[in-house]
């Protein structure tokens, strides 16, 4: 009973310290390629292991290789189609004066350290870099990769949300102020009318002249005001005739009257 026990709390330990694995992310890992003609490639490679070979993190980075076993680990024959495609012959450019491989490097202390031992042998953790050179060299010494560090090949770039500029404030239409025209109309006053002895006086002018009001156009009362002055002049004429006749036919009456 007690070692079913133990092995249930040692199972939970397990699948706990696996939830914080999980947790915490992926490990990473950074790797660079240099071809010998110029051309370097860097890559970050992720896991979710604690650790890989050197190897495996070359295959993960997505490289095609050629490698041959050994007791100091595995070799690279070739990369990517650079090298010595044959693993039985993996050194293959090193059988005369010269001598031509890939150099395995691991970045430590800012720079390249050779590595005395194979990339099957080597422990990549989060935060390593590992580094390959195809070039001239001997034993313990040959080409060296890029120069480059962890940040630069696997920093993440924390996207930026865009500025969103804020809202134009509402612009208030113009209004124009608004004028008010007042006309006053202002009584003009008519000339007295001339009146004959013996004639009852017209109407005044004042009875005649239309009332001015509020809705009486001015125009319609100077109209009224000019016909009104139009009239006066042949009035006098009208009674100075009748006048003469009255008393011409009395000045007759009276010669009749006087002769007879």
């Amino acid at each position: 009973m007690r070692r079913f026990i133990v092995a249930v709390v040692l199972a939970a330990a397990v699948a706990l310290g696996h939830s914080l694995v999980a947790a915490e992310g992926p490990n990473r890992a950074g790797i660079v390629v240099s071809f010998g003609d110029g051309r370097s490639e860097s890559l970050c490679v992720e896991f979710t292991e604690t650790e890989i070979s050197g190897a495996e993190l070359l295959r993960r980075a997505g490289y095609p290789i050629v490698a041959a076993g050994g007791g100091m680990g595995a070799a690279m024959c070739m990369i990517d189609g650079v090298g010595c495609a044959d693993p039985n012959d993996c050194w293959c450019q090193c059988h005369g004066a010269g001598c031509r491989y890939w150099a395995y490097y691991t970045l430590a202390d800012g720079g390249w350290r050779y590595s005395a031992i194979g990339s099957s042998l080597r422990k990549v953790r989060d935060g390593d870099v590992d580094g390959w050179a195809w070039g001239a060299g001997s034993a313990g010494s040959g080409a060296k990769p890029a120069p480059v560090t962890f940040e630069d090949i696997c920093s993440e770039k924390i996207p930026q949300p865009p500025v969103t500029p804020p809202p134009a404030a509402p612009t208030m239409p113009q209004v124009a102020p608004t004028e008010t025209a007042v006309e006053v109309a202002t009584a003009t006053p008519l000339p007295p009318t001339a009146t004959v002895a013996g004639q009852t006086p017209p109407a005044t002018a004042t009875s005649l002249r239309p009332t001015l009001s509020s809705t009486t156009p001015v125009a319609a009362v100077a109209g009224a005001t000019a016909n009104k002055e139009a009239s006066v002049p042949w009035q006098l004429p009208v009674f100075a005739v009748l006048a003469a006749g009255l008393l011409g036919t009395a000045v007759v009456l009276a010669k009749r009257r006087s002769g007879g």
